[in-house]
């Protein structure tokens, strides 16, 4: 088995070397010409080979179609479009408002939306999520609102053939996956030839996941372009106020709620050195008792000497 496969396989490597020398054998080439009768029975002689060494070598598996579809001359461009605004409105609360209202007309969405005050003017910012085909529009609609345009870019980026590529990666790596599927289930004989298989199927269904997560991100990209719309208003200068005054009634209860705090703390405290206590309680105990006995042998002595005197 292993000789005639070989054979096999030279001869094809023969037949390929002559076609390369003419064209018009080369229309007429066949696996037939070497022994086969289809290209798939030739690689699954390739693999019975492989299998019968004992030499799989996963990686070779991984074979390019020969043949992919054509490719027609109008392609469906992806274009992921992107704009930055920023306008002077005259009152930033009514504007935003009003824009809310509007984003709701055109099937978008606020994905971030972020005010802030610098004592200069009023800022107001939102980064909008709208469909493709209402980006324009929308966008025409929302400069209404200003008094006038500050800032104004606006970029498309075609990812056509990221897009295109990643899709014919994944399509290849499904088809790779089909091809160690099968021979985990009809191929391998071995355990170390289950566990490639195995290991095989397993990077290969990562890098698909991969792919199809950054196909899903680009997709997402696509269908809804992106504005990023800031207002502002402009507004008097206004000092900052240095020192903030507490009104009594929350210093009262701040301090209620300090004590309380402290008392528990406190308990806490005596609780956790309990053991401390005791022992010092035991020593104070102890001492007072030594001091007793002093005190009473003492007052003995005395009343003994002043007996003998008499």
């Amino acid at each position: 088995m292993l000789i005639c496969s070989l054979m096999k396989l030279f001869a094809f490597c023969f037949m390929l070397v002559i076609v390369a020398c003419s064209d018009a054998k080369y229309q007429d080439a066949t696996f037939g010409d070497i022994g086969f009768e289809t290209e798939e029975e030739y690689y699954e002689e390739i693999d019975d080979l492989e299998m019968a060494s004992g030499d799989l070598d996963m990686r070779k598996l991984q074979r390019k179609t020969v043949s992919q579809s054509d490719q027609t001359s109008s392609i469906d461009r992806k274009i992921i479009r992107t704009a930055d605004v920023r306008i002077k409105v005259e009152d930033i609360e009514k504007s935003s408002e009003r824009i809310e209202n509007v984003i709701g007309n055109y099937s978008a969405y606020i994905s971030n939306s972020q005010f802030n005050n610098n004592r200069y003017n009023l800022e107001q910012s939102f980064t909008i999520r709208v469909p493709m085909n209402d980006f324009s529009t929308l966008l025409e609609t929302l400069e209404k609102e200003a008094i006038y345009i500050n800032h104004k870019n606006t970029e498309s980026k075609d990812v056509t053939e990221e897009y295109l590529d990643i899709e014919t990666r994944l399509r290849t790596k499904k088809e790779v996956r089909a091809r160690y599927e099968d021979i985990l289930r009809n191929k391998a004989k071995t355990v170390e030839d289950v566990l490639a298989a195995e290991e095989a199927i397993r990077v290969i269904q990562e890098e698909i996941e991969a792919k199809e997560g950054r196909l899903q991100y680009l997709k997402n990209q696509v269908s809804y372009s992106t504005i990023n719309l800031k207002l502002y208003q402009e507004v008097p200068y206004v000092d900052e106020p240095n020192v903030v005054k507490e009104a009594f009634g929350s210093q009262l209860i701040r301090s209620l709620k300090n004590g309380w705090e402290l008392i528990l703390n406190i308990t806490l405290g005596l609780v956790t050195i309990w053991p401390i206590l005791l022992i010092l309680g035991l020593l104070i105990f102890g001492l007072r008792r030594v001091v007793r006995r002093r005190r009473k042998k003492v007052v003995v002595e005395k009343e003994i000497s002043s007996r003998k005197e008499y």
